[in-house]
C-alpha cells in the first residue's frame, strides 16, 4: 500500500508534473524543494521501507533457514539417507546417499558429492573446526554467516589436510594456540557445510568414514580435554 501511494508521487516529481521540466540530475535539496509536504513524507517512508527490506531480508531468511536445519526430527520419523541437516545445534548431520533426479528442493541437485551440515552457536566462545585428511579427493567446506558473508576451506587453498580453523565471534579477543588458523565472523550462528566427492556407489563407505573425521571442539578445550562439542540450545527467536 505504501509503494502504491509513494510511487505515483515519485513518478510525478520525476516527470515534473505541475512544474517546469525537471533535469535528469538535480541536487537533493532541489528535489526536495519540488515536493509538497505530503510527497516528501511518502517518499521518505517509501525509501526507508526499501532500505529496511534490503538490509533485513537476508537476516530474516537466513534465520528461518538455520532454524529449519536445526529443527528436531519428528517423533516416529527416521532420517532420510540423503538428509545432511543436523537437526540440532553444534552437531553434525551427514548425508549417506547421493542425491538423484527425484530430489526437487533445487532444480540442479549435486549428485557427485556427499554433504554434511553443522549449525554452530558461538555464544559461548570460539569453536574449532577439524577436517580429516582427505588425500587427493575433492572437497570444499563453505561457512555462511547470517548476514551473507561466506568463507571457504578447500583442497586448493588448504591442502588435503586443512589445519584446524578457529571460528571466532566478532567480539572475541585473545591469542590462538599455535597451529590454528582463524576465521573472524560477525554473526552468532554459522552454517558449516563440507561436501566430499564420491566416485560411484562403491565409494560411499569410504566417504562415510571421512565424514566421521570432521570434529567440532570448543577452543577452551583445545589441547586439553579435546572433547567433542556438546549439543547446543535451540536457536533463539532473535538471532
Amino acid at each position: 500500500m505504501l509503494a502504491a501511494t509513494a510511487l505515483p508521487a515519485i513518478t510525478a516529481i520525476a516527470q515534473g508534473v505541475g512544474a517546469s521540466p525537471t533535469p535528469s540530475l538535480i541536487k537533493p535539496a532541489e528535489a526536495a524543494a519540488r515536493m509538497t509536504a505530503e510527497q516528501a513524507k511518502e517518499t521518505d517512508a517509501y525509501t526507508l521501507g526499501v532500505q529496511t527490506v534490503l538490509w533485513g531480508m537476508q537476516w530474516v531468511k537466513a534465520g528461518q533457514t538455520l532454524r529449519s536445519l536445526t529443527s528436531p526430527i519428528a517423533p516416529g520419523s527416521s532420517r532420510n539417507p540423503i538428509d545432511p541437516t543436523p537437526h540440532g545445534i553444534n552437531v553434525w548431520g551427514h548425508a549417506r546417499a547421493l542425491l538423484t533426479h527425484e530430489m526437487r528442493i533445487i532444480e540442479t541437485p549435486n549428485s557427485e558429492t556427499l554433504y554434511s551440515n553443522a549449525v554452530l552457536d558461538l555464544q559461548d566462545g570460539p569453536i574449532v573446526l577439524v577436517h580429516p585428511d582427505l588425500g587427493q579427493r575433492y572437497f570444499r567446506t563453505s561457512i555462511w554467516e547470517l548476514h551473507g558473508d561466506a568463507h571457504t576451506i578447500s583442497q586448493k587453498q588448504d591442502g588435503p589436510k586443512p589445519p584446524p580453523y578457529a571460528l571466532l565471534p566478532f567480539s572475541w579477543k585473545g591469542t590462538l594456540p599455535d597451529g590454528l588458523k582463524a576465521i573472524q565472523t560477525r554473526s552468532r550462528y554459522l552454517l558449516v557445510a563440507p561436501h566430499i566427492a564420491v566416485y560411484g556407489e562403491a565409494d560411499l563407505a569410504n566417504v562415510h568414514a571421512l565424514q566421521e573425521g570432521f570434529r567440532l571442539l570448543a577452543l577452551k578445550d583445545w589441547g586439553k580435554s579435546n572433547k567433542e562439542l556438546a549439543r547446543g540450545q535451540p536457536m533463539t527467536e532473535a538471532v
